[in-house]
This record gives C-alpha cells, sequence and structure tokens, in this order.
C-alpha cells in the first residue's frame, strides 16, 4: 500500500504538518511475485472457474497490479461463488477504498463483517471512513482492530493519525507512543510524534522527535521539511532554510521545499533569493498557484528595494 499524505497550510504556503498514512513497509521483490501470482492464479481460475479461492486470489493479484477493473469482476465471480467467503468482500472492499468508491466499499465490508469479525476489515474501513472525512467512525473502527489485534501498528498508527487531523494532540501523542513500545526503529512514527508535538506546542519534543526520525532514516526529505517548517514557526529563518534545502538535495522534486525557502528568503528581506526558489518550485510543479502569487510580490519588492 502506498504512503499517503495529508498537507495544511498557512496562509504562507507554508506546510503545518505532513501526515504519513501507512507505516512504511518494504516492497522489495514485489512486482516479480505478483507476475508469478496473476499466472499462477490464472491458471488455477482456469482450471477450477468456480473456486471462490482461486478468483480471490487472481482478484488481490490484478488488484495490486493496478487492474481494477478486472480485479472488482474477479472479487465478484468468487462472491457469486460462495456468497459467505469473506476475504472476498474484503479485498473487494480494498479495491472500492483506494479507487474511491467510498460508499461501495462501506458496503461491501460491512458485509465481510458481518461474516467474520478482521482486524484488516475494520482498519481498511477505517480508511474509508477518513475519506468520507468521518473522523468519528474512523476513529470507531481503528479502535475495534486494535481491540482484535492489539500490536497492529498500521492500525494505531492511523488511529493516531485521525487524533491529529482532528485536532487532538495529546491523543495522537499517546497512541503514537504505542508504536514506539512495538517499534522503536520506525522513522515515520518520529516524525508524526514531531508534527503531534508540534501542534500541541511543545517545540522542544518536536524537534528531539523529528531530529531522531532522522537519526533513523536520513532520506526522508519531509522530516526535513517539518524540521525547517518548526524553525520558520520559531523565526528562525536561517536554520529553517538549511533543512528545506536538505529536503530538496534529498528529493530535488519536492516543489514545497523550494518553495518554503523562497518564504523564509522573503522574511529575511532578501528577495532576490526569495524569487530564485519560487522560480525553482515552478519549474517542478508549473501549476502551482500560490507560489505563482508568492513569486509576482516578490518580484515587485525586489524592484522596489
Amino acid at each position: 500500500m502506498a504512503n499517503t499524505k495529508t498537507s495544511v497550510y498557512t496562509t504562507g504556503s507554508l506546510p503545518l504538518l505532513v501526515i504519513i498514512i501507512i507505516l512504511a513497509i518494504s516492497t522489495h521483490g514485489r512486482n516479480a511475485l505478483w507476475e508469478s501470482g496473476l499466472s499462477l492464479w490464472g491458471d488455477n481460475v482456469a482450471k477450477s472457474p468456480l473456486k471462490a479461492r482461486a478468483q480471490t486470489n487472481l482478484g488481490t493479484y490484478q488488484y495490486k497490479d493496478k487492474n481494477y477493473s478486472e480485479g472488482e469482476k474477479s472479487f465478484l465471480r468468487s462472491i457469486k461463488a460462495d456468497p459467505n467467503y469473506y476475504k472476498a468482500y474484503l479485498t473487494l472492499g480494498l479495491l472500492y477504498k483506494d479507487t474511491n468508491r467510498l460508499n461501495d466499499a462501506e458496503r461491501i465490508l460491512a458485509k465481510s463483517l458481518e461474516i467474520t469479525e478482521t482486524h484488516t476489515a475494520y482498519n481498511i474501513l477505517g480508511s474509508t471512513y477518513r475519506k468520507m472525512q468521518n473522523h468519528y467512525k474512523a476513529i470507531e473502527s481503528y479502535t475495534k482492530a486494535i481491540e482484535l489485534k492489539s500490536d497492529y501498528p498500521e492500525a494505531i498508527n492511523n488511529l493516531a493519525n485521525v487524533y491529529i487531523v482532528s485536532g487532538e494532540p495529546k491523543k495522537a501523542i499517546e497512541t503514537y507512543r504505542k508504536i514506539e513500545a512495538l517499534n522503536p526503529y520506525i522513522d515515520e512514527v518520529y516524525n508524526n510524534l514531531g508534527l503531534a508535538h508540534q501542534m500541541d506546542n511543545n517545540f522542544y519534543m518536536a524537534e528531539e522527535n523529528f531530529k531522531k526520525a532522522l537519526s533513523i532514516n536520513s532520506a526522508n526529505h519531509r522530516t526535513y521539511a517539518n524540521l525547517g517548517t518548526l524553525y520558520f514557526y520559531k523565526d528562525d529563518f536561517s536554520e529553517a532554510i538549511k533543512y528545506y534545502l536538505k529536503a530538496v538535495e534529498v528529493n530535488e522534486s519536492f516543489a514545497e521545499g523550494y518553495h518554503n525557502t523562497g518564504v523564509c528568503f522573503e522574511r529575511l528581506g532578501d528577495f532576490e533569493n526569495a524569487v530564485n526558489y519560487y522560480q525553482k518550485a515552478l519549474q517542478v510543479d508549473p501549476k502551482r498557484r500560490i507560489t505563482e502569487i508568492f513569486l509576482k510580490k516578490a518580484m515587485k519588492l525586489k524592484n522596489t528595494k
């Protein structure tokens, strides 16, 4: 499953928080596995077209291969073959959630849970409600998932993230700490803890957690950017620039990093560099309307200085 983020902007278009929703999962060798799986289960379906398990497994590989239309057909054939095979409903619900057919996802996942309650189905249902902006039901579903499997870091992280976007940083901090107890080496957890502490106006703990995240993974450009934003709100624009530049060094296509660097130079009265970095942001993402606005303003200030 791909990482996802939520960005909240101030009037200066600086990211207040960037949330990584899914904990990092290694994908090494996955494509080869999917290809062999497609071949294997396609062969099984050809030999036993009425077997629900074979149809579900074929659909799962089609879904992972982003062949959503064929995946849906396979899951529906599985359900027709065995209306009580909960795994077909569960994975079809995941497909609907990821393709933003959210009402269908809710309906199908409810059917899966009606047949068999599983932590995975509640977690996917929680993410469906989150996409619907129904945070109350998302929290309820993630909590159910954790009740069924207490050492389930993905659901715990998802629950904490909902607390973040719901404006409850203390609950988020308490929840993230549960993941830290399970595995103290996940950099995203410390990144998210930093965001939660920043929301709670504890800048010292925010800084400590961002730096802990970077000590585990020095290649996460968003953590550098979050640390830069922390220094921005402390009015330490020079230090903010240092971390934004580190973010774009790690990821040259990170337009927000260039834009935010431009904002910092503008705050320092260095309009020439501000213009330069706004232009770099637009080179990466020519459709950034907010950067166009900032660039025009900086150019006027540069010319009148």
